[in-house]
């Protein structure tokens, strides 16, 4: 595991070679986690918005959504909330401003949980599946008309949100 962005090494030959070369990527929603999908590489995608386009990726992908919340209360909103086209598809946090939502980080401890459950998972060929993520896979297809691909929702974040009554 490197932080590469805040190296000297940082180029975008390093970039796709990264992409290339890695067994597995953890990574954000920055572009560079593309490359690693190019080349068939698993994926542990971390505070992920919009919802949505984490689901459009066509290997393996677990993703660890950001908590999308009331911005009144902080209290996290329902799946069907979520499932709401402008907000799954939302990249910006003044769209979702103008729907009362507002973007929280899961927080450190299921980030730490779904970065050991993913790398454990690296050898595991068996095929996960959930409730909510297809709750979400389907109301993603059914927004975009675009099939989502194998992605499922980090376990640590599911158990988050049982935490926070959601």
């Amino acid at each position: 595991i490197i932080d590469y962005p805040h190296t000297a090494h940082k180029s975008p030959e390093a970039d796709i070679l990264l992409g290339q070369g890695c067994r597995a990527w953890i990574g954000d929603t920055s572009g560079i986690s593309l490359l690693a999908m190019c080349f068939g590489r698993p994926r542990l995608l971390l505070d992920w918005i919009p919802i949505a386009s984490a689901f459009h990726h066509g290997c393996e992908v677990t993703v660890v959504p950001m908590v999308l919340g009331e911005t009144a209360t902080g209290r996290p909103i329902d799946l069907k909330r979520v499932s709401d086209p402008e907000i799954l598809v939302a990249f910006s946090p003044a769209v979702l401003r103008r729907h009362g939502v507002t973007a929280f980080s899961v927080g450190e401890d299921v980030v730490s949980q779904s970065v050991r459950d993913f790398l454990e998972s690296l050898d595991d060929d068996s095929t996960r599946d959930d409730g909510a993520t297809k709750v979400l896979r389907d109301s993603i297809e059914a927004a975009t008309g675009m099939p989502s691909g194998a992605s499922h929702i980090a376990p640590a974040y599911l158990k988050h949100l049982a935490e926070l009554n959601y």
